[in-house]
């Protein structure tokens, strides 16, 4: 995204392609063909100690790295032009990805799990951050005609589940709970269930601002 934008204001369209090249080639390597997602981790040379060898991937649907990059893509889509022929594909990743992201939403609290493909483990939790990326880019995709109403209601959702982990005090200040700190990958998923969670992280407080915004 910060490619896109620089090519964009420095009017300097070669760097489109990078930028492009990036999404495409992280999807074609991270994608689970079982569900859609995306795992968190890829190592080419497959010697990192999380590698499943098969994958050469961790095998681990990690919440905010998805979110990450569904922002990533709404972000490179703003400042595509209207004609480059690579919006088409970004277009169609993004498409996939959210329909398979709002498949594992919680129908209960609205939000999404800190291993979003593991709902029913006792041991996982619903994290705010991925829900406030995903409900951005949830939003914004249905706003641009990539998917239909019923992904406007996912995101509204999403948006409701968020704002149950937010507070303001006497001095309306805002107070964001439950959101991951940062978090490299690892190969066992206990590590995602057990890391630890901070309030007002900064992980997470720009991703409400985005989703707050957008959604108005």
């Amino acid at each position: 995204s910060f490619l896109t934008r620089y090519a964009t204001v420095f009017n300097d369209p070669s760097v489109y392609p990078i930028a492009v090249t990036n999404l495409t080639v992280t999807a074609t390597h991270l994608k689970n063909p079982a569900t859609g997602l995306l795992w968190h981790a890829y190592d080419e040379s497959g010697v990192a100690t999380w590698v499943k060898p098969a994958s050469k991937t961790n095998e681990i649907s990690w919440g905010r790295a998805m979110g990450w990059y569904v922002m990533a893509c709404v972000m490179t889509l703003e400042m595509l032009p209207a004609n480059d022929p690579s919006r088409t594909q970004i277009e169609t990743i993004l498409k996939d990805l959210i329909t398979a992201i709002a498949k594992h939403q919680d129908p209960t609290t609205g939000r999404w799990f800190q291993v979003v493909d593991m709902e029913t483990n006792s041991s996982n939790w619903t994290e705010t951050s991925c829900g406030m990326m995903y409900s951005y880019a949830i939003w914004w995709s249905y706003q641009h005609g990539l998917v239909d109403a019923s992904f406007a209601d996912v995101a509204k959702k999403g948006l409701d589940g968020v704002l149950q982990r937010v507070t303001k005090n006497a001095s309306n200040q805002t107070t964001i709970t439950t959101t991951c700190t940062g978090l490299n990958a690892s190969g066992a998923v206990a590590d995602y269930f057990s890391h630890p969670t901070a309030t007002n992280d900064n992980h997470g407080t720009g991703a409400f601002v985005l989703m707050w915004e957008g959604l108005q």
